[in-house]
């Protein structure tokens, strides 16, 4: 089984599937930084904003992972435990 590729290339998909939501809390981190040096006098309401939307990032990435490890639970009861 470990000696397939087939295995391996579903790994990696599943593991590297929420690179779009990091990557979108990164440019979410670099656009708060800008915005905060051009309107300092906009803080309260830019961090608040920006919480608000990396919270919800942050809960897609926890949902795709919690996906991930029960897909993996399965695959592990139906190939590796009689």
């Amino acid at each position: 089984m470990f000696r397939e590729l087939r295995f391996y290339d579903h790994y990696t998909s599943e593991m590297t599937s929420p690179w779009g939501l990091f990557l979108a809390l990164g440019l979410n981190f670099i656009l708060l930084g800008l915005l905060i040096i051009l309107f300092p006098e906009l803080l309260a309401w830019l961090a608040g904003g920006f919480l608000f939307l990396n919270g919800v990032l942050l809960l897609g990435v926890a949902w795709k992972y919690r996906r991930f490890k029960q897909r993996h639970r399965r695959w592990r009861d139906e190939w590796w435990l009689p």
